[in-house]
């Protein structure tokens, strides 16, 4: 990352990298949305 490349890039088979790639993958196959979902309130 000091020299402007991104780890995950830059050594794709480090530690650090690997665990970046893989928060981001979940991320990236998260539903996004709050149709359907319940909130956990009740209306009064």
């Amino acid at each position: 990352g000091d020299t402007g490349l991104p780890v995950v890039l830059g050594d794709p088979l480090d530690p650090a990298a690997i665990a970046i790639q893989a928060v981001a993958d979940r991320l990236a196959t998260r539903a996004r949305g709050l149709s359907g979902r319940s909130l956990g309130i009740s209306p009064r």
